[in-house]
């Protein structure tokens, strides 16, 4: 009977212990997001490399220095582990019209991926 509680409860293994963390991590960064009123919700311009180097400059100017250094982790992972584009413009342009949060997200969602098929 104990061993199918715990399967009903997840089986206390760690790594649903993490996913269950990382969930509610995300789920407070998009609260307190929406509560800052600050540049996270700003949409992106990938259109082009000038647009995008844009975007950066502006939301360098908005952002707090450690939510723009969470951004532009963000971006540079998902640059780094982006298989999918041809050219810089092609990536710039997957994120055209996402906010920072978004981006975020996306990037966390992707080392979740990663980590879990290890």
């Amino acid at each position: 009977m104990d061993i199918v509680l715990a399967k009903i409860r997840g089986g206390g293994r760690p790594a649903s212990i993490c996913a269950r963390l990382a969930s509610v991590w995300l789920a407070i960064m998009l609260v307190a997001a929406c509560n800052q009123g600050s540049g996270l919700d700003y949409r992106v311009d990938g259109s082009s490399i000038e647009a995008f180097q844009n975007s950066l400059n502006e939301l360098e100017q908005q952002l707090t220095a450690a939510d723009y250094r969470q951004f532009k982790t963000a971006v540079n992972y998902l640059q780094i582990n982006a298989f999918d584009y041809n050219t810089i413009e092609e990536f710039y342009q997957s994120l055209d019209g996402m906010t920072v949060t978004r981006i975020i997200l996306r990037a966390d969602q992707l080392r979740q991926e990663k980590s879990a098929g290890q």
